[in-house]
């Protein structure tokens, strides 16, 4: 069987809540360079997704736009993303993937549950941070786990910011 690769990011560094609606939070600047920082580390890893799927929410929907800029490639809306994504949900994205490479762009606690519900291991995603999930069927292993400082360092920059 081919091996699957769910590779997990959560998005950068947003607004406070409270001052608007959530879902129109937008990035901060550390969050633009945290999502910059995973794109140029996925980059730099030769990975070649498939498929990236984001969250509609705006945060996440820029944090998709700036890694899938490092990745040269875009990346489509995926509104089950927006909240209470599970590890069935994240299975059914991945139904027909075999031997795919797959990226999903969302937030906690979301995707720390679809790490440990496919993976078992329990994670806590910094803002920007990246889970690479390795697998087939429903079988899968957590095999990578980045903050958004190791994705500086992958990537080349300097990783002497503070996240």
């Amino acid at each position: 069987m081919s091996v699957t690769k769910l590779w997990v990011l959560r998005h950068g560094d947003a607004e406070e809540p409270g001052l608007g609606p959530d879902a129109e939070r937008e990035l901060t600047e550390l969050g633009r360079d945290e999502a910059r920082a995973a794109g140029a580390a996925l980059a730099a890893l030769s990975v070649k997704p498939d498929i990236v799927l984001a969250s509609p929410r705006v945060r996440a929907q820029q944090t998709a736009m700036l890694a899938t800029a490092e990745l040269e490639t875009g990346f489509e809306t995926h509104l089950p993303l927006s909240g209470g994504f599970g590890a069935q949900d994240a299975l059914s994205v991945l139904a027909g993937r075999a031997g795919q490479t797959v990226v999903l762009v969302g937030h906690m606690p979301d995707l720390a549950i679809v790490v440990r519900d496919l993976s078992g291991a329990n994670v806590a995603l910094r803002t920007g941070g990246l889970a690479l999930l390795r697998g087939a069927g429903a079988a899968f292993e957590l095999a990578v786990l980045l903050r958004p400082r190791e994705s500086r360092a992958i990537s080349g920059e300097d990783a002497s910011q503070t996240t």
